[in-house]
């Protein structure tokens, strides 16, 4: 099926029609909550090219599997300019997203977008960026074939004054749009900013982790912090969405560590919100790594960051809590430190034991470089426990279960002493030393790979 999206000069309003195609035609059609308050003049076109006005009924809009074409409906944006970045609407200097489950009805039945195109037409001047494939141009439209994802992920749709570019990075599709009006040397500098994420990105294992990459980037007014925040979403594709201090250098932004978090978690497939332990610790790790290998702070620099992430995590462990129990509390008690940075030492040990029980054969990388060739096309969210069994699966013995034994499901820190002391990291006071030991030498710049 396929949503034909005519995107108007004053961005306030949609209009959609939703064609089924050679797609059977569903009973009925979900209207998502965000959507219900601002849809109107809804109709149907039949095959015999009668047109009726439909209902919505608790959410709910009645199809009765006829003989319909199509539908019609149009999407009202209300005014105000958006301040919450998790809002799924945000105004932005000359240019809107919206969250899919704002613009979208979707049939009641199937659990998954398949076969899902938008379709979108703009007035003069108007650029529109949306989740998963780029499709070839079609005249004056430009298609995006939604992934075969739940409709319930977080997607969102741009569109206004938007700077857009491809940036290369093997056989991947990488969509970088500049939200909103931007002078051209903030745009180049963010354009370079991304680009030398994405390369540090592929440090890893040689190539992008996912084929089809939407990146969003908002750049802001003066910030105490080079990159406030920033997140990953799934929904109809893989996002990434960075909000910047557009004042800031090309140096101070490829200071900052955000950029290489948000692009690690592309590394493994969807982890249900209960373990974010996992994904996070994942990215607290390798943002350090990475930026290590790419060239963008020494091993030394890397080496001490994680060391003190460790330390603030530690912090905040309690003796009478899990790894698990904190996970799921950890917004409401901002018991980030713990959570983050327990998940990173994990990681850091499973990396370690891995090289060493293979003889330097067989690291976290080459794990994750299996997984992002065996299952990345993921319609769900997996367990941490899952993905800890699959990296031993591929690993061919048993290292991250124990792991998640010990220390996931157990009220215990991380024990890291075992593995500083095959890195040979020595802590001195408050600072960190490292050992010339040859085998550990060698281990370590394994690790950053410099």
């Amino acid at each position: 099926m396929e949503y034909h999206i005519d995107i108007g000069e004053r961005l306030r309003q949609l209009t959609v029609k939703l064609c089924f195609g050679r797609a059977s035609v569903p009973a009925a059609l979900m209207v998502p909550e965000p959507l219900a308050k601002h849809i109107e003049d809804l109709s149907a076109t039949f095959t015999d090219g009668v047109t009726k006005k439909l209902q919505i009924d608790d959410h709910t809009i009645e199809l009765g599997r006829s003989q319909i074409q199509c539908v019609h409906y149009t999407v009202q944006i209300p005014d105000g300019q958006g301040k919450d970045w998790r809002s799924g609407r945000i105004e932005h200097n000359g240019a809107m997203t919206v969250a899919l489950e704002r613009i979208l009805v979707r049939p009641n039945a199937p659990r998954r977008w398949r076969r899902t195109r938008l379709s979108f037409s703009t007035a003069p001047g108007v650029r529109v960026s949306a989740p998963g494939a780029m499709l070839p141009a079609t005249g004056v439209r430009k298609s995006f074939e939604l992934l075969d994802r739940p409709p319930a992920w977080a997607g969102s749709v741009a569109f206004g004054t938007l700077t857009q570019s491809l940036i290369a990075a093997g056989k991947a599709q990488i969509r970088l749009s500049i939200v909103g009006r931007s002078d051209p040397a903030t745009t180049a500098v963010l354009h370079t900013w991304i680009t030398t994420g994405v390369a540090a990105i592929t440090t890893l294992y040689g190539h992008f982790p996912v084929s089809d990459l939407q990146i969003l980037v908002f750049p802001l007014g003066r910030n105490s912090d080079p990159v406030p925040w920033g997140e990953v979403v799934r929904g109809g594709g893989d996002a990434v969405h960075l909000y910047v201090d557009g004042t800031r250098s090309l140096a101070e932004l490829n200071d900052n560590w955000v950029l290489t978090h948000e692009l690690s978690h592309l590394f493994h497939p969807y982890i249900a919100a209960p373990d974010s332990w996992l994904p996070e610790g994942i990215a607290s790790y390798y943002q350090n790594v990475l930026r290590a290998r790419a060239g963008l702070i020494d091993a030394a620099t890397a080496w001490e960051k994680l060391d003190a992430g460790f330390k603030r995590g530690l912090a905040q462990f309690a003796s009478d809590r899990t790894l698990a129990v904190d996970t799921r509390a950890m917004m409401r008690q901002r018991q980030y430190m713990r959570v983050y940075w327990s998940g990173a030492a994990i990681n850091l040990i499973g990396d370690v034991k891995l090289r060493r029980r293979s003889h330097g054969a067989i690291s976290l990388g080459t794990v994750f470089n299996a997984i992002s060739r065996c299952c990345m096309v993921s319609r769900r969210r997996w367990p941490a426990r899952e993905l800890m069994a699959k990296i031993d699966e591929i690993a061919g013995f048993d290292v991250f279960i124990p792991l998640y034994e010990r220390y996931v499901i157990q009220p215990e820190f991380p024990d890291l002493d075992e593995t500083y002391r095959h890195l040979g990291l020595i802590r001195v006071g408050g600072s960190l030393e490292f050992s010339d030991d040859p085998a550990a030498v060698q281990l370590r710049a394994a690790i950053m790979g410099r």
